[in-house]
């Protein structure tokens, strides 16, 4: 399959980065805007909930016709950080040029963040 080199946006760059050491944010969700993937939003870690609650929380946010990116951060707060997954939201409603955007910019979104940090797809 092709890659998509799509800019990464500076605002999901840095929230990545600050992510890094916030122990309260759980997970980003990026957006494919205008051939550049850009913050969209961020969820927090609930207080006391575990990363399982966290990850079924997600569902609420996300909508059949939008395909995203989620970031989801692996521990957190008491826990040991065991890097990050990356989640591609591609539902079957979305639009057949999102569907093949974000499957082909994976790779490229994690190579611009760091392989490093994502333990997971």
């Amino acid at each position: 399959m092709a890659n998509t080199l799509l800019e990464i946006g500076a605002d999901l760059s840095e929230a990545f980065v600050a992510a890094q050491e916030d122990a309260g944010v759980r997970a980003l969700k990026a957006t494919i805007v205008d051939e550049r993937i850009t913050l969209s939003g961020t969820a927090v870690a609930s207080g006391g909930g575990t990363v399982a609650d966290d990850f079924d929380n997600l569902a609420s946010d996300l909508d059949v016709h939008q395909a995203n990116f989620i970031l989801f951060k692996l521990g957190g707060e008491g826990e040991a950080q065991t890097g990050w997954t990356l989640i591609s939201w591609v539902p079957d409603l979305c639009k057949v040029r999102d569907k093949m955007l974000y499957s082909s910019s994976r790779d490229n979104l994690k190579r611009s963040l760091g392989h490093g940090y994502f333990s997971n797809e």
